[in-house]
């Protein structure tokens, strides 16, 4: 993982996405590189020392880190829950989504969780939910460059494992040719 690298997400690697953690103090933006880079949108000292703090001798330009999928990144969100740095990042043409948490990257920016789907993923959202014991949780809601739309569900906010719950078509007059 390489904290603070000064990549450019120009032109050439066309920016896919940009979202704001909830408090609005952090953004990712997302790249066809493959490059999910995280800003602190609030240049205090207080907040960066808070988030986390860059190396010595590295960009002043706020970033916090960088993450590197290797796929071109079709949408990224973050988590709605206490642990707001962990973002899921989709792509279209790889048939997972990929949860990081930016407290504890993996070397070579593996994902801490892998979501498996049936087909990639244009747009990814990750909602908090409560059960009928009003038990937190959360959901991921994909949708697929297949024209499906699945949730995927957590049993509890500790828990770091998604079970897909269920799907429908974007668009139930188009019919699979299947």
């Amino acid at each position: 993982v390489k904290y603070c690298e000064n990549v450019s997400v120009g032109t050439a690697n066309g920016v896919t996405r940009i979202v704001f953690d909830r408090f609005g103090s952090l953004y990712a933006v997302a790249a066809s590189n493959g490059t999910v880079r995280v800003h602190d949108f609030d240049v205090s000292e207080y907040n960066l020392q808070v988030r986390r703090v860059p190396e010595p001798g590295t960009d002043s330009d706020c970033l916090v880190c960088s993450v590197h999928t290797r796929r071109s990144v079709s949408d990224v969100a973050w988590s709605p829950l206490e642990n707001e740095d962990k973002i899921v990042v989709a792509f279209q043409t790889v048939p997972e989504l990929r949860i990081f948490d930016l407290n504890y990257l993996q070397a070579g920016s593996r994902p801490n969780v892998c979501v498996q789907c049936h087909a990639g993923n244009k747009a990814v959202l990750w909602v908090a939910t409560k059960d009928q014991d009003n038990d937190t949780g959360s959901m991921l809601i994909a949708g697929g460059s297949d024209g499906m739309i699945r949730g995927f569900q957590t049993r509890s906010a500790a828990d770091v494992s998604f079970a897909r719950k269920w799907e429908m078509r974007a668009d139930p007059s188009k019919r699979s040719s299947k």
